[in-house]
């Protein structure tokens, strides 16, 4: 998850921490039911979409991208929600996100959808998430050495698009959505979503609701709309990165270990909003796959228990670099243009393009 929100070291009420407990599990099992249900979350999916053999993430990640940012847009535009925004860090994004995407081809996860594979029964995900935990350790140790020798941008750089362009959000976020939609109805024209989803061509997109496999359209339009009670009821965008990070502060703190940057991930509403989403992604999943179950075939490991732990640990230390994940850059800070996050989600896709074709040569 990027860094929405300001540093704190208050501790919660009972109720707000209750009502952020609640918020990100409800959040959270919508997320991650539709993440399911699409199949958009299985490994071979994903490796796929890398290999351009498959576009059923590239059609679910475009269309919740656009949806966001028309659903921030409006949050913007109606003044119901105070936007913050991050800094712009052209090196640790550029080299975050690369290895990021090597990391998403070879474990075939992301921060997000590693939630729902283990929500699902998929055994590498057991062992890609305990390495991401692991990963997030590390950069923990990292960041000190990483800011200093590659710092953010100073606060009078514009972080974002529509800022650096002196004009309203909407006058950026509305072309963007409407190119994303172009984008979306030519691959559609040339690959239908039925024939990566292997289900008939006569069902719609809407008629997949009733059936097993959603169309990625209808997961991305619903993932896309959960912004607005993600903000309204934490005051956070969607993204999963950041609660690897509070996990393995709670652990610090045990242990009395002195890391300071896990530090603005220990307290606040987003120490308890963020894995409670992440439990409710995985719950959502299981309860999802209970009526549409994962293939025999991508429950076996593909590769050594060690080796999905040091990939998963590759991918958040990425993630973490870069200052956010797949979701939290794509769905939301891409949503409201973003310079940082759109320098991370073009170098996660090259990254992981170029990772596929490095290893099928």
């Amino acid at each position: 998850m990027s860094d929405n929100q300001k540093k704190t070291t208050t501790s919660l009420s009972s109720f707000d921490s209750l009502k952020a407990s609640l918020s990100g599990l409800a959040v959270g099992t919508l997320f991650g039911y539709a993440l399911q249900r699409s199949k958009v979350f299985l490994p071979i999916v994903i490796q796929q979409q890398m290999q351009f053999t498959n576009f059923t993430m590239l059609k679910m990640f475009m269309t919740a991208s656009l949806t966001s940012s028309l659903t921030i847009t409006a949050l913007n535009k109606a003044k119901l929600i105070k936007f913050e925004y991050l800094p712009v860090m052209w090196h640790r994004n550029l080299l975050g996100g690369l290895l990021m995407g090597a990391g998403i081809y070879v474990t075939g996860a992301c921060p997000g959808t590693v939630l729902a594979q283990v929500g699902s029964g998929v055994t590498s995900a057991y062992y890609t998430l305990l390495g991401g935990l692991l990963g997030a350790v590390l950069y923990g140790y990292a960041d000190p050495y990483v800011t200093k020798l590659m710092p953010a941008s100073p606060p009078t750089v514009k972080p974002t698009l529509f800022q650096r362009l002196n004009t309203s959000m909407e006058k950026t976020t509305i072309p963007f959505a409407l190119m994303a939609g172009a984008m979306l109805y030519g691959i559609e024209s040339l690959i239908p979503w039925q024939a990566d989803s292997n289900v008939s061509l006569s069902i719609s997109a809407i008629q997949s609701l009733s059936t097993s496999v959603w169309s990625p359209y209808v997961a991305g339009v619903l993932i896309g709309l959960l912004q607005a009670p993600s903000y309204f009821l934490a005051n956070n965008g969607l993204g999963c990165s950041s609660a690897y990070v509070t996990m393995s502060a709670k652990v610090c703190d045990a242990f009395n270990c002195g890391v300071s940057y896990f530090n603005k991930f220990a307290n606040g509403v987003r120490s308890v909003y963020g894995p409670m989403l992440n439990i409710g992604i995985i719950l959502g999943a299981y309860l999802s796959s209970q009526t549409s179950p994962v293939p025999d075939s991508q429950k076996l490991l593909s590769h050594s228990p060690l080796f999905h732990i040091g990939a998963g640990a590759l991918l958040l230390f990425g993630a973490r670099m870069a200052n956010g994940c797949t979701s939290g850059h794509g769905l939301t800070g891409m949503a409201k243009m973003e310079l940082g996050s759109i320098i991370t989600v073009a170098a996660l896709f090259g990254g992981g393009m170029l990772t596929a074709a490095l290893t099928n040569l």
